[in-house]
């Protein structure tokens, strides 16, 4: 199994809050009054209360303002960019560090609407009015302002793991080396965000503390535990991560099993026995018909057979078709025609049976190798009812 490691553990809570801190990237085309299947609403019906004619009353952070009655009507245009009081001044000016939003286009759209819509906070009164940035082709950055905002002079409850080089728990904020990549990255984050940290101890426990601080945030106890993690199954049924950053690669080690002894009848493998008794019967029907084709001819001038005795004859035939074999080439001189073509198809049967010999036995040398391990992977060990052994921290 592989190991993810991630910056922190959260409850589901907090890892929404976090999450979307991280501004994201608009792509696409402007569309002028969104898709044709969420399209920009004509009239939102706002009521203007105690805002003058042509002005709807907005509430925001519990301050009333008054907003242009087209805001949000239909076309996608960025609303809020000349709007305080997170865009722009009380005269209209965009601000200079103005949140991202700020610049996006978006409307208001239907409740049907099948893209990304949120449900407006700044109309109390209108509690069916939704707004899409994604109708408009532009990231939905408004809920990340929203989050921050949240985040805003909260202290969230932390745990520091002693966890080199990521996390130094017992080094002071002060220590010139620091106290680790992990947590250099969340203090900037509370910088930003402006909300602080308060540590806590884990509660007395037995084995990991790695799965203690993930228990401990996901009964509440803990907001974020700093450290990195392997991101087990059971882990994510109870705790929301970041993105896997790297992978830790596990493997399986065993015991290097007995060398097998010498099999000296492995040279007989590639081939069945049965096939083996077709060849035998085979060499030994070549070597009678060519006997019987070519002791006609037989005397002192013949290559092979003498005419002398007919056993000595056989044995001289058959001894030959046995050296062709296994030397991969025929060893009778024929001299007639008929033995001619008989010899011929003898070479290829040869051809073949050397071929299938050949790849028969590089594919039994390659399964022997392979079956020298006790097990290639953890469904033959278990399959085999092997034990095995793990670190504690990645079954919990």
């Amino acid at each position: 199994p592989a190991r993810h490691l991630v910056f922190y553990a959260m409850n589901a809570r907090m890892a929404i809050r976090l999450a979307l801190c991280l501004p994201l990237a608009a792509h696409g085309l402007l569309n002028t009054s969104g898709m044709d299947t969420c399209k920009c609403i004509t009239n939102p019906g706002i009521a203007s209360d105690g805002c003058g004619a042509g002005q709807v009353e907005a509430s925001i952070d519990g301050q009333s303002y008054c907003y242009p009655a087209n805001y949000g009507a239909v076309e996608c245009h960025p609303w809020d960019e000349r709007l305080s009081p997170h865009c722009a001044d009380d005269s209209g000016n965009p601000l200079e560090e103005a949140p991202s939003f700020c610049s996006k286009s978006w409307c208001f759209v239907e409740s049907t609407c099948p893209f990304t819509k949120e449900r407006s906070s700044y109309f109390p009164g209108s509690p069916t009015l939704f707004f899409s940035y994604g109708t408009c082709e532009e990231a939905a950055t408004f809920q990340s302002f929203q989050v921050g905002q949240m985040l805003s002079g909260e202290t969230l409850r932390v745990h520091e793991l002693e966890e080199p080089p990521n996390v130094y728990a017992s080094r002071d904020v002060s220590d010139p080396g620091g106290k680790g990549a992990v947590w250099d990255l969340y203090d900037e984050i509370s910088k930003r965000a402006n909300f602080t940290f308060s540590k806590l101890d884990l509660l007395p426990h037995n084995g990991s503390s790695w799965s203690q601080c993930v228990f401990e945030v996901q009964i509440g106890r803990l907001d974020l535990c700093l450290g990195t993690f392997w991101a087990t199954a059971d882990r994510y049924k109870i705790v929301s991560f970041l993105s896997v950053l790297d992978v830790d690669r596990f493997y399986l080690v065993g015991k290097k099993p007995k060398e097998a002894s010498i099999d000296w009848m492995g040279v007989f493998r590639p081939f069945t026995d049965e096939l083996w008794s077709l060849i035998a019967v085979f060499i030994f029907l070549v070597a009678i018909v060519l006997l019987i084709l070519e002791r006609r001819a037989a005397g002192p001038d013949h290559a092979d057979f003498h005419g002398t005795s007919l056993r000595a004859d056989l044995f001289q035939s058959c001894f030959l078709a046995c050296f062709g074999f296994w030397s991969a080439a025929p060893a009778h001189s024929p001299t007639s025609p008929a033995s001619k073509l008989v010899v011929l198809s003898f070479a290829m049967f040869l051809t073949l049976a050397l071929a299938g010999y050949t790849a028969n036995l590089a594919s039994f040398l390659v399964e022997q190798r392979s079956s020298n391990a006790a097990s290639r992977d953890l469904d033959s060990l278990v399959a085999s009812g092997l034990k095995v052994c793990v670190v504690s921290s990645a079954r919990s």
